[in-house]
């Protein structure tokens, strides 16, 4: 898959995301149609991030920073526990025999 900016004959420049399979071109995903530069670049960049979800690959970092998130709110609730008690079955079995 890659990114193909195509030219029309208004002067605007549409921004599509292409495969090539068996030596035939497919169009996957329109992203755009821009006039000027800049708009162009983020719109390229944004079929970048299309070609990577298509394909299945993933940004390392982002990852990265999902687990440091779960990590940190585990740590959070695992800190706010005050009290363990060990003897949760002894509890458990004195309210059974309490109604027998």
């Amino acid at each position: 898959m890659f990114i193909c900016k195509k030219k029309n004959r208004s002067g605007t420049t549409n921004v599509v995301v292409v495969d090539k399979h068996g030596g035939v071109y497919r169009e996957i995903h329109t992203i755009g149609v821009v006039n000027d530069q800049t708009e162009l670049e983020s719109l390229c960049l944004e079929g970048f991030r299309c070609i990577e979800s298509c394909s299945g690959n993933r940004d390392i970092f982002e990852i990265h920073e999902k687990e440091l998130e779960e990590k940190q709110i585990i740590e959070y609730l695992l800190s706010n526990v005050e009290n363990v008690l060990i003897n949760g079955t002894q509890l458990i079995l004195n309210q059974v025999f309490k109604i027998v």
